[in-house]
């Protein structure tokens, strides 16, 4: 049996979600207009972790779209930003 791997966020160094990464991720995290860090992490349970950090401009209500590759196994190096709620 496989294990179970799980995707963290944090927003500006914040814990801001946590949860399973087999269904993907569809996360709002409220945050003020301005430049912010997100950092994301995939953790199979010890078997292996994948990392990437991401500086975004948020000039009001925006969507980012992140894609992880399985066949890759590593995050997209940018997000995608489009406004959004």
């Amino acid at each position: 049996m496989l294990p179970m791997g799980s995707v963290l966020v944090w927003v500006d160094g914040q814990p801001a979600w946590r949860g399973p990464f087999e269904q993907g991720v569809d996360v709002t995290v409220p945050v003020l207009p301005g430049r912010h860090r997100v950092d994301v992490r995939i953790d199979v349970e010890g078997l292996f972790a994948r990392d990437r950090s991401y500086e975004v401009d948020v000039p009001g209500p925006t969507r980012l779209d992140l894609h992880y590759s399985r066949f890759w196994g590593s995050f997209s190096k940018q997000v995608t930003p489009r406004p959004g709620p």
